[in-house]
């Protein structure tokens, strides 16, 4: 609660430009699999470069090691990485090791979500988001083949729209606020995948569609979306839930990741009805952020009993 919420570009841009442009490119260049593979590996060995740059845990060093001073650089570090401005003197850490009183149970605070409604509303929305937008997410990854002429040209105009989607996530969430972007991004998302129904080409060997443009669009806004509900979820969750939370959601839209390839098929069946599934389910992602909270420039929660307080002001003003 440190007032260090922000997403970093480099994390989801990393991720996509990886994904959707270096893997389909050594798919082009590189013959076999074995090869494919050796290069992969080579690749994910080279990463382990990165965490020699990564700052420890405050907390982990304060609970751990009770080393107060690299705790408080460690947090200048990460106060430095999000661009944002912290002044050191007016935080004081503490080890929750002093702390005489027993800690509730994991169970005891399973029981927050029975009685504290608000906590549990919000909890199946975002279920619900992360559902829908790995399915769609996945959905799209897995069928650009079968979306455009060319699955080589296809898959580069997705790594284009990926690592733009990562910019726009960042700038979005970062001017407009977290719930406008969900429902923003969602709802251009699920207009884009309608108007993907009309039939038109670009180029002088139809290198793109009208289908394949839109597509892309609409791919990239929700791709948009899911890169900002990891830091939604994460500052709408009281302290003691938030792993829990965050966890419960990632475990929702590996359901999500499961049907989504299956998508697929959908294509080979019916590109318009499936498009326009895509677009329904894009838009009631969106829609669905109305009911949830604004979290940029405010702290996160400490308590189940924080959350509910908070919905109850929010209705009093209303």
């Amino acid at each position: 609660s440190s007032g260090i919420n922000a997403e970093c570009p480099l994390r989801p841009g990393g991720y996509n430009l990886g994904w959707t442009a270096v893997l389909p490119a050594f798919g082009y260049l590189i013959k076999g699999w074995k090869w494919l593979s050796v290069a992969g590996g080579i690749l994910m060995l080279a990463s382990v470069i990165a965490w020699f740059f990564v700052p420890d845990s405050p907390r982990h060093l304060m609970e751990n090691k009770d080393d107060k001073v690299a705790a408080m650089i460690s947090l200048k570090r990460i106060a430095t990485l999000f661009g944002r401005k912290l002044d050191l003197d007016e935080i004081e850490l503490e080890s929750s090791k002093k702390d005489t009183a027993a800690p509730p149970s994991y169970l005891e605070t399973l029981k927050d979500f029975i009685h504290f409604p608000e906590l549990r509303i919000q909890l199946l929305i975002q279920m619900f988001q992360w559902i829908i937008l790995a399915f769609l997410y996945y959905g799209f990854n897995f069928s650009w083949g079968k979306l455009g002429k060319n699955i080589y040209w296809s898959y580069a105009f997705s790594g284009i729209s990926e690592v733009s989607a990562a910019l726009i996530c960042w700038f979005g969430q970062d001017v407009f606020g977290r719930r406008m972007t969900m429902l923003s991004f969602n709802i251009i998302g699920g207009a884009s995948f309608l108007l993907a129904l009309i039939p038109l080409s670009f180029g002088s060997q139809n290198v793109l569609t009208m289908q394949q443009l839109m597509c892309l669009i609409g791919s990239m806004f929700v791709s948009g979306a899911w890169g900002t509900s990891y830091l939604y979820v994460a500052e709408q969750s009281p302290t003691n839930h938030r792993g829990k939370m965050s966890a419960v959601c990632s475990i929702s839209a590996r359901l999500g990741s499961f049907a989504g390839p299956q998508a697929s098929l959908l294509f080979t069946w019916n590109k318009s009805a499936t498009l326009v599934f895509f677009g329904i389910l894009s838009i009631s992602a969106g829609m669905v952020s109305l009911r949830l909270p604004e979290t940029k420039g405010k702290k996160s929660p400490n308590s189940a009993q924080e959350v509910e307080d908070r919905r109850k002001v929010f209705l009093s003003k209303t």
